[in-house]
């Protein structure tokens, strides 16, 4: 029986640990690994890293849910366990790609070809964030409140440009008269307070101090989606991250929570047109796109505000909804390592 260590990043104890979208989701990891591994000879165990850490010989193989810098100084230093992450790893492939020198399979987030920066012996697959298929109700489209409903905050202080490129986006949009209503869990911190400010004078909009959850997606007719990230967008990022300043600012290189969880919602979602997130299996068939980016604000309004006077309706197909459940993920996963170590079948194992 093979030992496999799955330890997430983020503990349960963590405000978002278990949200919907959530990779670090014990209970969920928990209910997809029991039910993959019921026929593989796998025996899995769901520990954080301090315990890890301490007993890591107990263990055949470890599979890192993210990393901290604690790990990555683990996978660096250690040889004498199998190593495999799912996690981003761009930044560190980029610039110290040594440091998985010892790991196995990399299952990465990030949309770019990290293969070329890894040794060969290292297998390496693109393998994005996912949503939880049960907390995914799957909701019929019903009669919403509200023209638009977008799930996020608005401040994304760590990019260069376009910080406030959210709330530029919902003003505008109020100022057309369109109807928004914004779940924020951190409605109530300094800095989205200041922001909510600008919205909160508009008789047609609401905000709502919590993270929406799979039926909140549906309270508006379309739901938005705005991906660029909350991540460092400077020129002196452009060598971290092997990306020029316009790719950081205005293009998608990981599909982050939101898009995952507007598809298990199977609601009427807005995004941008990015070969991205077209890869998760989107097309004009399912969801409506914009093709402007933060450099544009008034073009991109202008655009979604096309879309929502045309009031049609578009609904993810169920192989794209499955495809991107995280226990479509942890098949891929699991089935990867079995591969990779010949694991059997517990049908294949002659106990005689």
């Amino acid at each position: 029986m093979y030992k496999l260590a799955i330890v997430p990043k983020i503990k349960r104890s963590a405000e978002y640990s278990d949200a919907y979208g959530s990779q670090y989701d014990f209970k969920h990891i928990r209910k997809c690994l029991k039910l993959i591994c019921s026929n593989i000879s796998i025996d899995h165990q769901i520990i954080y890293e301090s315990e890890l850490f301490r007993k890591y010989t107990n263990y055949d193989g470890v599979l890192f849910v993210g990393l901290s810098w604690e790990a990555m100084h683990f996978i660096s230093t250690t040889s004498n366990i199998d190593i495999y992450t799912w996690s981003f790893n761009q930044t560190v492939l980029n610039e110290t790609p040594e440091i998985f020198n010892n790991t196995s399979i990399i299952f990465e987030q990030s949309t770019l070809n990290m293969a070329k920066l890894t040794r060969q012996s290292i297998d390496i697959y693109s393998l994005p964030l996912a949503f939880q298929l049960d907390k995914s109700l799957s909701y019929k489209y019903h009669r919403p409140k509200y023209d638009l409903v977008f799930n996020g905050t608005l401040f994304r202080n760590r990019r260069e440009d376009s910080k406030y490129h959210r709330v530029q986006i919902l003003e505008l949009l109020l100022k057309k008269n369109i109807s928004i209503i914004n779940y924020n869990g951190r409605s109530r911190k300094k800095d989205e307070k200041e922001l909510l400010q600008k919205l909160k004078k508009y008789p047609n909009f609401k905000v709502k101090n919590l993270f929406g959850k799979s039926k909140h997606y549906h309270h508006g007719f379309f739901s938005l989606d705005l991906p660029f990230l909350d991540t460092d967008t400077g020129t002196q990022n452009e060598k971290k991250y092997g990306m020029s300043w316009d790719e950081l600012e205005n293009s998608i290189w990981l599909n982050h929570w939101d898009i995952f969880r507007a598809i298990g919602s199977k609601c009427n979602i807005i995004t941008f047109d990015s070969p991205s997130i077209k890869s998760l299996g989107l097309s004009d068939k399912s969801v409506h796109f914009y093709k402007s980016s933060p450099d544009n604000v008034k073009q991109m309004v202008d655009e979604i505000f096309e879309i929502i006077k045309s009031k049609e309706v578009k609904v993810v197909d169920l192989n794209t909804w499955n495809n991107n459940s995280y226990l479509s993920r942890w098949e891929f996963i699991i089935n990867k390592i079995r591969r990779k170590k010949s694991i059997p079948y517990l049908h294949e194992i002659n106990f005689d």
